[in-house]
């Protein structure tokens, strides 16, 4: 055999030979590193799990929200817009012409007031409420309305519709609309969708001040409510010829509007035309811009606010940008406790090579090169921070784990108080080990650099 041979054959055993001899000081360089990886994983899971929280459910970055900009003057705790603040057809159609641009759904609130009651089924007792009103853009939903519900505008009530006295006088699905142009006419419930949020307001806060039950959100799914449209209970907002319909809520979304519930568009912009649409004239509120890619995100926001329009997130894009500063720090500190855990690797690694002086002269003096014994201590090293970092990565998930038991077992449910408070994905636990193993590798660069540069006659 070969003596590069004798070496290749060798390398293994004396390895092992060294673990077994040095696993005392390893095994505490091994605690370092695992100590370090468990932080960084927590803090790096705590950052992004924040960061999701707030970015992806706040300001996602596949989409924006644009509205007309228009300065204003203040009367007091009045504020009198100067201008139109409504985006007309060819507004859509420039912000759609923004490279990077996929989609645009326009979005118009209701421009009368409204008042919706119901829920004695499951409430006990019936209710009363004023109802913020939105259409928007059956296709902003995408895939989001399963099962049998369909979101889409109604077709409009033509000679052929079936006439009826009650609700059980119409097909299944439907009830029988008393509308003031005619009487007894089957129809179906107007689709509606709402925010998660606004459940999760409802199961935090309101049901606790009214006495209410709690709701499950799956089993609420096809429940209907009768509406007005054109009612209110502050007699100053009521409009003449209340249009009397019945919703039923087809799904949830968080594309909805937040605090209201969502109608298609067109069901919309038909009660406006009915009712009058005060100023808009057939224009939209806002528009939401679907987008190619979230790296797309900055450059139209650029283009969109060059263009003279307003985008509607600003607060949140600040609220985003401070998180993301946040997890950047985060970052920061976790990898400057991976740089002292290496300076510990270095420190054990240098007593390593200083005891083992004469041995590593008479390797030399025999024929091994400085590349075998560089190998022999980096795999050392290396194995060293495989362990740390996988002990450490595993250590950081369970800690990020009880801390969000502990967290949020003290707070009450919000609408705003994300699941889960670490996001724990295969790539950032992959990373940390990689960083522990190169970390713990860099530290022991320098001692075994600074071994192989001594003659091997003068370490013997």
């Amino acid at each position: 055999m070969s003596a590069s041979g004798m070496k290749r054959a060798g390398r293994p055993l004396l390895l092992l030979i060294d673990l077994r001899r040095s696993w005392g000081r390893l095994l505490a360089a091994g605690l370092g590193v695992a100590l370090a990886a468990a932080v960084l994983t927590f803090l790096l899971g705590l950052g992004r799990g924040i960061e999701s929280a707030v970015i992806g459910e706040l300001a996602p970055s596949d989409r924006i929200e644009v509205a007309a900009s228009t300065s204003h003057i203040d009367f007091g705790p009045l504020r009198m817009a100067l201008g139109s603040d409504v985006l007309g057809l060819e507004d859509l159609e420039r912000l759609r012409a923004i490279e990077g641009v996929v989609s645009v759904w326009p979005r118009v609130g209701l421009a009368v007031p409204a008042v919706a009651s119901g829920g004695s089924a499951i409430l006990g007792q019936s209710l009363v409420t004023e109802l913020a009103v939105e259409g928007i853009d059956p296709e902003l939903l995408g895939s989001e309305i399963s099962g049998n519900f369909v979101f889409g505008a109604r077709p409009k009530v033509g000679p052929n519709a079936v006439s009826c006295w009650a609700d059980r006088d119409c097909p299944k699905a439907e009830y029988c609309l008393d509308a003031p142009e005619r009487k007894g006419v089957c129809r179906a419930p107007v689709p509606v969708v709402v925010s998660q949020k606004l459940i999760g307001l409802y199961n935090g806060s309101i049901r606790r001040a009214y006495g209410l039950p709690r709701l499950n959100p799956e089993a609420v799914l096809g429940l209907g409510a009768d509406v007005q449209f054109g009612a209110s209970s502050f007699s100053a907002s009521a409009r003449k010829g209340v249009l009397k319909d019945r919703m039923q809520l087809v799904g949830f979304s968080d594309r909805a509007m937040p605090l209201g519930v969502s109608l298609p568009l067109e069901e919309v912009q038909r009660l406006n035309a009915y009712f009058g649409d005060g100023d808009r004239q057939g224009g939209f509120d806002t528009v939401t811009l679907g987008l190619e890619s979230g790296r797309d995100l900055g450059t139209v926001t650029s283009a969109v606010r060059q263009m003279g329009f307003r985008v509607v997130q600003d607060d949140v894009e600040r609220m985003a940008a401070a998180v993301s500063v946040a997890t950047v720090v985060m970052a920061l500190v976790g990898l400057a406790v991976v740089c002292v855990a290496a300076l510990g690797v270095g420190h054990t690694f240098a007593l390593l090579v200083e005891g083992r002086r004469r041995e590593i002269g008479i390797l030399r003096s025999i024929g091994a090169s400085g590349l075998d014994v560089s190998l022999l201590f980096l795999s050392e090293a290396a194995l060293v921070g495989l362990g740390g970092g996988v002990v450490g990565a595993v250590a950081g998930v369970f800690l990020g784990r009880g801390a969000d038991t502990l967290f949020l077992g003290a707070v009450p449910s919000l609408p705003l108080i994300p699941e889960t408070l670490f996001l724990f994905d295969p790539e950032l636990l992959i990373g940390v080990v990689v960083l522990a193993v190169g970390g713990a590798i860099g530290g022991a660069v320098l001692p075994v650099w600074k071994a192989l540069r001594t003659p091997p006659l003068e370490m013997l």
